[in-house]
Order: C-alpha cells, then structure tokens, then sequence
C-alpha cells in the first residue's frame, strides 16, 4: 500500500482549528512612555511582572544584623518548627543568637549563620543549649551540611532538648529589597523517639 501527499500543502504551514476565526492578529497595543529605561522590556507593556531573583544571604546581610531583624520576626521561624516565640531580654544571646521563649515559659535559643553549616556554629549551638537551659535550638542558615542533619537527627535522639534546622535563603523581585525566605531542614520530632 502506497502513500501519497499533496505536493501543494507546506507541512510546516500553521492551520487554524477548525472553532477559530481565520482572522489577521490585532495589531500591537503602543507602548507607554517610560521615564526609566528597562534592561528587558516585558512581552506585554500593560502587564507588570517582575523577576524573582535569589540572592546569597551571606552576602546580603552580617549575622549579628540579621538576628537583630529575627528578633522582632520570631514568627517566620517559630511557625515553621511549630512554636509561637516570644522576644528574652536581649542580653542574655550572644551575637548572632536571639534569645526567646516558647508560651509554656520555656526558654528558646536561635541560633544564625548565613553560610553553609559549620562546625563552629555548631558548637555556638551546644554550648547556648548548655548554658541557657534552653529546651529548645533552632539552628538558622544558609545551607544545612548533612554531617550536620545527621548530628543534629542523633543530638534530638540522645537529649531532652529539640534541636531544630531551618535553612534561609535570600529573594527579592527585581531590584527590591531582599527579603528572607525559611525552610524547615529538619524538625526534632523527625529524629524519632528514644
């Protein structure tokens, strides 16, 4: 059996579907005056979408700075690990580690590094779980290393207190002003039970 083709149709030739109109496409709406040229103009001068841009926030904001700004904005992490946190004297963290409680009273300890885990932050982590009493640590940075999850997953096994991991990174749209973005890395209760 043979197959023949019409020599006259262009197969690369758009066809419309048989419900649309085989109607010209309307001409291009003008452009606003703009008084601020753009890098990239948008496709539809009448539609305003941004870009959403990720930003290092290390390189964006000092930690000690940062855990000023968590102090009073102790809900972004607070819900995330199930806890609403309120504000401790501010004595009492050290720098780059904002002092809370939890509603029962308890105390809570945040601790902030805007890079990649490490082992010194980690340190900082213990001894404020240790020298505060606190029941409760959130570790917040950048990137959560897993040979830092797994100390972490083993710490929240072997102790009463829960040591909780959020990562953070940085967004903004376009060139606004950057704003935190949390992730929950790793829950206590996710350790399992003794």
């Amino acid at each position: 059996m043979s197959v023949t083709t019409d020599p006259a149709a262009d197969p690369r030739q758009e066809v419309p579907w048989p419900d649309e109109p085989d109607e010209p496409p309307p001409p291009p709406r003008a452009q606003p005056a703009s008084s601020r040229p753009s890098a990239a103009a948008p496709a539809d001068p009448g539609l305003a979408i941004g870009r959403l841009r990720r930003a290092d926030p290390g390189e964006l904001w000092r930690a000690d700075a940062f855990a000023t700004w968590l102090r009073d904005n102790l809900d972004e992490v607070g819900k995330l690990v199930g806890a609403k946190l309120t504000p401790a004297a501010a004595d009492e963290a050290s720098p780059g580690a904002v002092a809370a409680t939890d509603p029962s009273g308890a105390s809570v300890r945040v601790v902030v590094e805007l890079g990649s885990s490490s082992d010194e932050t980690f340190g900082l982590l213990m001894r404020q779980l240790v020298s505060s009493g606190a029941g409760t640590t959130i570790w917040v940075c950048a990137q959560a290393r897993d040979e830092h999850l797994a100390s972490v997953t083993w710490l929240n096994r072997e102790i009463s207190g829960k040591v909780h991991v959020v990562t953070v990174e940085a967004v903004r749209i376009d060139d606004s002003v950057p704003a935190p973005v949390f992730r929950l890395a790793l829950r206590a209760s996710d350790a399992g039970e003794r």
